[in-house]
């Protein structure tokens, strides 16, 4: 089985997974927020998983079956992200999707890994690279895709193909710059009482 393969199986379980579990996002929205955590050095934080399942009842083992998928995934996501030996791959539908479809799995990456990322709070970003708040800034913008727009075409389908691999590079080099230039601050506390809006 290819890494491709392995990426897209995963994809579906936790699409369905999410689904059954009534989870407030999809599988490739989930994944770019653990991407955003990660890259701004921040762990996993409990509130998340409140507001992920908000419609849920305590003790719903599809939650917690959910749960533990997704932390599952955070903990392979690291491991992909600090092997460079490892490509980290996007979580995204397979080639057999639509294209308008995929690009709005891409476009729902993006909107989590600024969430993600926004978790860690304005001292992160202000310690970026030019380089990497550019890149920061071009994720954002492929939020406003026009979807409706986009037809099933060579041209489209490798224009996707390269914006899947920016991001890809984009959340790398974030996550490095951060690295080399750690915040002096306290990392993501994770306090059910912090408000924030996830979509």
């Amino acid at each position: 089985m290819t890494e491709n393969t392995e990426q897209t199986d995963h994809y579906q379980e936790l699409q369905h997974k999410l689904t059954t579990a009534n989870a407030s996002a999809d599988a490739a929205e989930v994944h770019g927020v653990i991407c955003g955590i990660i890259a701004s050095n921040q762990e996993l934080p409990v509130y998340w998983f409140e507001e992920l399942f908000d419609q849920a009842e305590e003790g719903d083992l599809l939650v917690a079956d959910c749960r533990t998928e997704v932390e599952g995934l955070y903990a392979n996501t690291v491991r992909q992200m600090e092997n460079a030996d490892m490509a980290m791959q996007l979580l995204l539908p397979d080639d057999e999707t639509s294209l308008a479809a995929r690009a709005q799995a891409v476009s729902q990456w993006c909107q989590g890994f600024l969430y993600g990322f926004g978790l860690s709070g304005d001292a992160f970003e202000q310690k970026l690279s030019d380089e990497a708040r550019e890149a920061l800034e071009d994720i954002a913008s492929f939020t406003r895709m026009d979807i409706d727009g986009i037809e099933e075409s060579e041209d489209e389908e490798d224009a996707l193909i390269e914006i899947t691999e920016f991001l890809r590079v984009a959340s790398m080099l974030i996550r490095e710059t951060l690295l080399t230039k750690p915040v002096d601050e306290a990392p993501i506390q994770n306090n059910a009482d912090d408000t924030h809006e996830y979509h």
